[in-house]
């Protein structure tokens, strides 16, 4: 794409380090175009004044194509506080070596052993999305964890939290975790070949466990809101799914003045009394807690704890990340399961701390202990350079797919999402950047340099993902 973009490849060192692409075969083939990840990022490191186009340049393509299973293109020295020996003694052997595979891109491929990740990822709707969100859920409930993460794009627009409607993301979130809640429960099939690292497709609903779905939404007001919405899909799944809030568990004091105002204003509205949901909570096999606030996180950790949630490190044994999963035969571990559904955890981290908000020590003894399962989070970001088109666009995501490993992804001319890194551990803001930007072939200032320095800044990376040292957790960089 351009001339500075092509030169110099071979001479970084940053990106030369742990470079063992083993040619595995790619866990599913190219699927076809969508709108589901087309324009949902929400991030932007520069200007977009000058009309380009986001094309890949050559080096990006092979670069992609060379990652393989295990092809790293890290830093030396990349994240060793985060690091620990028990996530680097358990990476898989899957990861370090693979089976070859077919030649062709395109043309369809085995699944890979389990724990290997995607080489691309480019899901052709948002059912498809929401299933393979279930499948590293289901995995991960099979693996014995019991605090767990998904997050990616709510709805399929440019539009982020703050931008858009509130009540479009708070129905969407629900509407969605109703659809994986349906997999889950084993009420409808998970699709077939979602899962990452698959060795077989998964089983049938009758073959699967028949789980209690809980969803959980913040307060009485917006359950009663949700619950006149759903309540024909609730009713008709005959108790298997049922909703709640973060009070429910505590009716005696965790009910303010506000909550009962709004659940009035909706049984006027002709809503009728939504349920006590306690019950429905304290019978329920996994939790799915959505549409909560930076506000809401003492609550939720108190609900959390009040349901019997166990750790991860309790039911598991804290093992390595990565990839690096128990066999799905292993007894599953008993209590319920906590699943934080779209939540935006590392935006509702940046505010901890703040006038009015909880403070820093809530992610240390909290947030610090959720294992995401299924993470996607879209990146755009541009550099300006000396010739034509002079302002290069590029795009990239963060995926992590339970099993498999953290992977930084570059979006490609028609839309899916290529392979470029991957690590046991997961990349930091500044990291997944400077992959894309090594991938792009624009990093192109001398390292140490004031112009690198410019372009990087002096912070590169947030307050809670350098505080590794007071957290009593690393599951969330697992």
């Amino acid at each position: 794409m351009l001339a500075a973009g092509t030169t110099g490849r071979a001479a970084r060192p940053r990106a030369s380090a742990r470079r063992a692409a083993d040619g595995a075969a790619p866990s599913r083939p190219l699927c076809t175009p969508s709108s589901a990840l087309a324009s949902s990022s929400s991030h932007s490191s520069g200007s977009r004044a000058a009309p380009t186009t986001n094309t890949t340049s050559a080096a990006a393509a092979a670069a992609a194509a060379a990652c393989g299973r295990g092809g790293r293109r890290n830093p030396a020295a990349r994240r060793a506080s985060n690091l620990l020996p028990a996530a680097r003694a358990a990476a898989p052997a899957a990861q370090e070596g693979g089976s070859s595979s077919s030649s062709g891109s395109d043309a369809p491929t085995a699944p890979n052993a389990r724990g290997a990740g995607r080489m691309t990822y480019y899901p052709s709707s948002y059912l498809e999305l929401v299933g393979d969100a279930a499948c590293a859920v289901d995995a991960a409930l099979a693996d014995g964890l019991r605090r767990l993460e998904v997050e990616f794009p709510p709805v399929p627009t440019g539009l982020d939290a703050y931008k858009g409607s509130s009540d479009l993301f708070i129905d969407s979130n629900v509407q969605l975790a109703l659809t994986a809640a349906k997999m889950l429960a084993g009420i409808t099939p998970l699709p077939a070949g979602a899962q990452a690292g698959a060795a077989a497709a998964p089983p049938t609903t009758a073959d699967r466990p028949q789980r209690k779905i809980h969803i959980v939404v913040p307060d009485l007001g917006e359950y009663a809101r949700s619950y006149k919405l759903f309540k024909p899909a609730l009713e008709a799944l005959g108790g298997r799914i049922t909703m709640g809030h973060l009070k429910e568990a505590d009716p005696g004091g965790g009910v303010n003045p506000f909550d009962l105002v709004a659940a009035a204003a909706a049984a006027l509205a002709g809503a009728g009394a939504a349920p006590d949901p306690n019950a429905w909570g304290a019978a329920a096999d996994v939790l799915i807690v959505v549409n909560a606030t930076c506000t809401d996180l003492p609550a939720l950790e108190a609900y959390v704890q009040k349901r019997g949630v166990a750790k991860n490190e309790e039911t598991r044994g804290g093992g390595g990340g990565g990839g690096g999963g128990a066999p799905a035969a292993v007894a599953a571990a008993k209590g319920p399961a906590f699943v934080s559904w779209n939540l935006e955890l590392d935006t509702l981290r940046g505010d901890l701390g703040l006038l009015g908000y909880p403070p820093k020590v809530l992610h240390h003894r909290f947030l610090s202990t959720v294992r995401p399962a299924f993470f996607l989070r879209t990146r755009d970001y541009s550099k300006g350079v000396p010739v034509a088109p002079f302002i290069v666009n590029y795009s990239g995501a963060l995926l992590r797919e339970w099993p498999g490993p953290w992977q930084v992804m570059l979006r490609q001319d028609g839309g899916e999402y290529a392979c470029i890194a991957e690590d046991a551990v997961r990349y930091n803001l500044g990291e997944l950047k400077d992959e894309l930007t090594a991938a792009m072939g624009l990093d192109t200032e001398a390292a140490g340099s004031v112009a690198a320095l410019l372009r990087r800044g002096y912070k590169t990376s947030t307050w809670f993902e350098d505080d590794a040292e007071n957290e009593l957790s690393r599951e969330w960089r697992l």
